[in-house]
């Protein structure tokens, strides 16, 4: 819409079409070429309101390409929150495995209960269930990034890593007025 905004400038300040017309019926061949010309502010005027128009046409396009940014961003965030989550959730995974089998050798030795090992065999399943339940948040999370590139929703992305800081320089020193 902006582009074809500001190709519009153009024509708006433009002459109209000339017209040419052959005379129907005559034995000679007359021709006649007409040229309007309006009224110069007329083209003047059309012209600062079409350009009015491509501007707005721009910051829309700003607007709408700084909220796609917005999104894409928070929706990159959220994916890395996930990812982390899901690492975190294997490391836990692994600790309660541990902790089952701990748990289970105590039991065949006597020297622990049933209900210990019942309590370890609880916790590993529900972090299975925790991490299918971040990866299919991943999965959603990672169609609406692809949407917003306009992508295939169903392309894969990576693993996410979280962007480096942003280093910022210290402004330049403002000399004052010479006193």
């Amino acid at each position: 819409k902006w582009l074809a905004a500001e190709k519009r400038v153009g024509q708006e300040t433009s002459l109209p079409d000339p017209m040419a017309e052959i005379a129907p019926g005559s034995q000679e061949n007359e021709y006649t070429f007409s040229q309007g010309i309006p009224f110069p502010v007329k083209l003047y005027e059309k012209g600062k309101m079409a350009q009015a128009e491509a501007k707005a046409a721009s910051l829309n396009y700003s607007i709408i390409r700084r909220d796609v940014m917005l999104k894409l961003t928070e929706a990159y965030y959220d994916l890395y929150f996930v990812d982390a989550s899901i690492d975190t959730i294997g490391e836990i995974k692994g600790l309660l495995k541990r902790f089952e089998s701990i748990a289970s050798t105590r039991y065949s030795n006597l020297s622990g209960t049933q209900r210990d090992v019942a309590k370890a065999q609880a916790e590993v399943s529900m972090s299975i269930e925790k991490f299918y339940e971040l990866e299919q948040k991943r999965e959603s999370i990672i169609a609406v990034v692809n949407a917003l590139l306009n992508r295939d929703p169903l392309e894969s992305l990576g693993k996410t890593v979280l962007p480096p800081k942003p280093v910022l320089k210290p402004l330049p020193e403002i000399e004052g007025p010479q006193t």
